[in-house]
C-alpha cells in the first residue's frame, strides 16, 4: 500500500515545477465556480503555460527523447 503513494510522488517530482504550481493555483481559483467561469480561467492558465520556458523545454526534451531540464529550477 505504501509503494503507490511513493510511486506517484516520484512521478510528480519529475514534472515541471511551474506546471505543478499553476495547477495547484488553478484548483484554488476555481473552487466553487461554475464550469464556464472555471473554463475561462483554465484557458488563461494554459495560455500562460504554453508561453513559458518550461513548456518549451518539455517539448524539446520529448523530441530529443531525454529527461527535461526545467529552466524554472535554475532560477
Amino acid at each position: 500500500p505504501e509503494a503507490r503513494p511513493l510511486e506517484i510522488a516520484r512521478a510528480v517530482a519529475e514534472f515541471s515545477p511551474t506546471a505543478i504550481e499553476c495547477g495547484l493555483a488553478f484548483v484554488q481559483q476555481v473552487r466553487g465556480l461554475d464550469a464556464q467561469a472555471a473554463g475561462e480561467i483554465a484557458r488563461e492558465v494554459r495560455k500562460r503555460q504554453f508561453q513559458g520556458e518550461d513548456f518549451r523545454e518539455g517539448i524539446q526534451a520529448f523530441r530529443e527523447k531525454r529527461a527535461p531540464r526545467w529552466p524554472s529550477l535554475a532560477k
